[in-house]
């Protein structure tokens, strides 16, 4: 009797060992993105590189602007793609008889077709992620629909936006600063850090997970943020707003692109929006920091601190990291910053990236 029970619980052990084993192999391990190496990828129209710096932050390198968001769509699925499928699940009132022209159009159709090259790539590979690989069914298709639909499920929920600009006059280098916070009362992970490049196109910051554009970054000489999301504002205009700001020079340009949707900027020469002047010294980045609420690790959240007299002594952090997989070292890494209120280098020159985590370069196929 008693080698019977041995031989069950020996058994028992093995078969949970498998188990776990296919777990870690099939469900946890097999999603992880590559990213370093060099691969053909059908859909892109010219060769383009992904770096990653120690944080797992991407900075896509394109030949042109429909490369671009096919990378950030991409790229983005690599590390947020379960989110991004949970996300446009809900229920969605975005009506769209026709992609919008222009910047916009191009935008919101390569984005998805990088997200959907994501979809079938991985799902070929069985490789999606366990979230998604679980319900035992193939995700559909992005559309343009999706992303805006995304937006509209964040515009329409409680958030807590705070932007400060701060004039040149009161910094240390005679520069503007602008400080934003992102407080999204959703389940984790919550934002994405991202840099962008192609044609005249340059810029770094936060984006939302699904969406095309920057939400509150820099493009070298304009630093913005959106403000308080409000259900009544249009996605498909917050989505032209979030664009069109990759490519504005000056706080007027970015005017002009919200419209009326609530927004802080500033440029080398002027800020708009709510401003921070209080205190006899000059600003940096680290006394802005040191303003901050210690955030709530519960909150899916982004903080940034754009110098723009400096980007290289710019700063943000992630309550969480930037991989919504599990089994990835981004995945919490950054909560130990966020808890304590601290933030990590979101350096702009390449030569300046402290350490390089990966290398993807991408040839057309």
């Amino acid at each position: 009797m008693r080698r019977r029970v041995l031989t069950a619980l020996a058994v028992g052990a093995i078969l949970l060992a498998l188990t776990v084993g296919t777990y870690q192999g099939l469900l946890a391990r097999r999603p992880l993105p590559t990213i370093d190496g060099y691969y053909r990828l059908l859909g892109l129209h010219q060769r383009a590189e992904v770096t990653r710096d120690a944080f797992g932050i991407p900075r896509i390198e394109a030949g042109d602007l429909h490369d671009l968001f096919f990378l950030q769509g991409y790229v983005t699925a690599q590390d947020r793609f379960a989110q991004m499928e949970a996300m446009r699940q809900g229920p969605s009132l975005v009506l769209l008889d026709a992609l919008p022209a222009g910047d916009l159009g191009v935008a919101l159709e390569a984005y998805a077709e990088g997200v959907t090259k994501f979809i079938a790539q991985h799902a070929e590979a069985r490789a999606l992620p366990a979230e998604v690989a679980l319900t035992g069914r193939r995700p559909a298709p992005w559309t343009a629909k999706d992303s805006l639909a995304i937006l509209a499920a964040y515009l329409n929920r409680p958030q807590a936006v705070r932007c400060v600009a701060i004039d040149g006059g009161r910094t240390v280098r005679g520069r503007p600063l602008l400080s934003a916070e992102l407080m999204h009362y959703a389940p984790a992970p919550g934002f994405y850090e991202i840099g962008l490049q192609a044609d005249e196109v340059r810029a770094l910051g936060t984006s939302l997970p699904g969406v095309p554009g920057i939400v509150s970054g820099h493009n070298g000489e304009v630093a913005w943020s959106l403000l308080q999301p409000d259900p009544l504002l249009d996605p498909i205009g917050a989505t032209l707003a979030l664009v069109s700001a990759l490519t504005t020079r000056d706080v007027a340009e970015v005017s002009a692109a919200f419209g009326s949707i609530p927004f802080c900027a500033a440029d080398t020469r002027a800020v708009a929006g709510p401003t921070l002047d209080h205190l006899d010294r000059p600003f940096d980045v680290e006394l802005i920091r040191s303003f901050m609420d210690r955030p709530r690790p519960t909150d899916a959240g982004a903080r940034l601190i754009i110098d723009l007299g400096d980007l290289d002594a710019s700063k943000s952090a992630l309550s969480t990291g930037q991989s919504g997989h599990p089994a990835a070292f981004h995945y919490l890494d950054q909560r130990a910053l966020w808890e304590v209120g601290q933030l990590h280098a979101l350096t702009w020159t390449r030569e300046e990236i402290a350490r390089v985590e990966g290398q993807l370069v991408l040839r057309a196929r």
